[in-house]
């Protein structure tokens, strides 16, 4: 096994697979696999994104690690992934996770044009119905628009965000805006006709003194998680499949200009 840069992902090769891999010795992480599992990269993405909630959390509190649960009897068939735990995550651990899989998700939407109305990687988004999507794929349903969205959930002021925190500005003439805080003081959003999505600094010059406050929502629960990690991992291979889509037709257009 080794490690990559952001998410440790496990490199298994499966048909040497024992029934227990252990991952991360030390970390308490089991992962229990049927012989007959192929090698995926959601399953593989999983463990690795357990870990990082885990060791980010100890290192945290300035304490070791408590030992994880087992995550038991995953299986892959018919392009769906069914997963249980022994114990159920705590409260904070399903934080960490959750906030990971959002940013992922909606890093996944980088460069999707503005679109007024917008609600789909597909076709584009307009701000709030980026927000919407990106928390819509952890299962947390949020309001239409910028106005509603400033407003639901816990208020959370700029010295308590945390990665994953909805983030609200009202400028006098255009109203509300929203994005998803990422950490680092920056922001992911959709801002305005003729641009895509992007990240920015809540310092910038243009956000800062029209900011407002922050809203944080409520931690999804096991299965909400896990169905987030499909969803991911289905927007990852739509936007992966997009640009050669883009290539074909325009190699057919070529070829019929001839």
């Amino acid at each position: 096994m080794q490690k990559s840069a952001k998410l440790f992902r496990i490199l298994v090769n499966y048909t040497e697979l024992a029934d227990k891999v252990d991952i991360f010795p030390g970390y308490g992480y089991t992962f229990t696999m049927q012989k007959t599992t192929p090698r995926h990269f959601f399953l593989l993405a999983m463990c690795g994104l357990l870990a990082f909630g885990t060791m980010s959390l100890a290192g945290c509190s300035g304490r070791s690690a408590q030992p994880a649960p087992e995550l038991e009897s995953v299986a892959w068939w018919e392009g769906e992934v069914v997963d249980t735990w022994a114990e159920p995550l705590d409260e904070e651990a399903r934080f960490v996770l959750s906030r990971e899989i959002l940013l992922d998700t909606a890093q996944v939407a980088l460069g999707t044009p503005y679109r007024s109305g917008g609600t789909s990687l597909g076709s584009g988004f307009d701000c709030s119905g980026f927000v919407q999507w990106a928390y819509k794929s952890l299962g947390i349903d949020l309001p239409r628009t910028a106005r509603e969205q400033s407003r639901f959930g816990e208020p959370v002021s700029r010295d308590e965000l945390r990665e994953g925190d909805i983030v609200a500005f009202r400028h006098p003439r255009r109203g509300y805006h929203t994005g998803i805080y990422v950490g680092d003081g920056k922001f992911i959003h959709s801002p305005r006709q003729r641009s895509s999505v992007k990240i920015v600094s809540l310092d910038d010059a243009y956000f800062k003194p029209i900011f407002i406050g922050a809203r944080r929502l409520p931690v999804p629960d096991n299965q909400m998680l896990a169905e987030a990690m499909t969803r991911l991992e289905e927007y990852k291979a739509f936007k992966a499949a997009r640009p050669k889509a883009a290539s074909s037709k325009r190699a057919t257009r070529a070829r019929s200009a001839r």
